[in-house]
């Protein structure tokens, strides 16, 4: 998807509209204006190039943990880089939650990765706490809750749940404050308006049919840039607490850096061809160069 502006009068109007042919229509422009391929300038990056970025990043990250002297100017480099990775996969696991359309398959094929991920987890890192997998898992739920539960006690009691049990997985004081700041950027591109069942099944209508074949958002850049700048200011502030001024301010460099890849060039497409590969790559990849990471630490 590319993010573009939407017009808001056109917003608005179309949740106004009793007429089914205008929503229709307009319905079909705004997903057409969405989803086209008018990307210019600078966004140049798709979904999965940045995700390989945040790969490489991740792999740097665990060298230095693994192989390096602690303190030393290429481990700090590494760690520095290795930042790069949380951010990335936070923003992109808020799209995959508005894209898909199966939650519970998300969260299942999450689950499964994390649990066959957690024994090379535990080698490499020769911790016993959750594995990023189950961080992405539990910040799926953050995201749940924030859009289903209704009541704002329960929702709060939640939240607090959630990052209690986030404390025991990578990231840990990080990913449910990231997701949640970097949440209300998001929008649905197409207000939900009700319809009657007859008008649902109306399998003529093909502009119907595009409507509920997806759940399309478009990116508030004032929201987006806020959120990004509430992630920085969080990662300094805990950074600085847990490990000292110097590596606070060195580390959020590789945020940074991530933020500005999303915000600067990201197209919001992804690449053209071979997706499913690209869907799971990381899923094997992740367990994968932990296995060899611990193996070579290890001869």
């Amino acid at each position: 998807m590319v993010r573009v502006q939407v017009d808001f009068t056109a917003y608005f109007r179309y949740s106004c509209m009793a007429s089914r042919e205008y929503n229709g229509f307009l319905n079909y422009f705004l997903e057409m204006k969405y989803m086209g391929e008018n990307t210019t300038g600078m966004r140049f990056m798709t979904r999965d190039a940045i995700k390989y970025l945040a790969i490489v990043a991740m792999t740097l990250d665990h060298i230095a943990y693994i192989f390096l002297e602690p303190h030393t100017l290429l481990y700090r480099l590494f760690l520095c880089i290795g930042t790069f990775t949380g951010p990335v996969m936070l923003y992109f696991l808020i799209e995959g939650y508005f894209y898909t359309h199966d939650i519970r398959g998300y969260a299942k094929r999450l689950l499964l990765f994390a649990l066959l991920s957690q024994l090379p987890f535990s080698l490499a890192s020769g911790g016993f706490f959750g594995n990023m997998l189950f961080t992405l898992l539990i910040c799926l739920g953050v995201l749940y809750v924030h859009d289903h539960v209704t009541d704002g006690g329960l929702r709060k009691i939640l939240y607090v749940l959630l990052f209690f049990t986030s404390l025991f997985t990578d990231w840990n004081f990080l990913s449910v404050p990231l997701v949640l700041f970097l949440r209300p950027a998001f929008h649905p591109a197409v207000p939900i308006v009700e319809r009657s069942a007859d008008q649902y099944q109306n399998e003529e209508n093909i502009l119907m049919k595009s409507q509920a074949k997806a759940q399309h958002f478009y990116i508030d850049p004032t929201e987006q840039r806020r959120g990004m700048l509430k992630c920085v200011a969080y990662f300094i502030v805990v950074s600085c607490l847990t490990k000292g001024m110097f590596d606070g301010m060195t580390e959020v460099l590789g945020m940074v850096l991530g933020f500005v890849c999303i915000a600067c060039f990201y197209n919001g497409q992804q690449a053209k061809t071979h997706r499913k590969f690209h869907k799971y790559f990381f899923y094997i990849y992740y367990p994968v160069h932990l296995l060899v990471l611990w193996t070579l630490h290890a001869m």
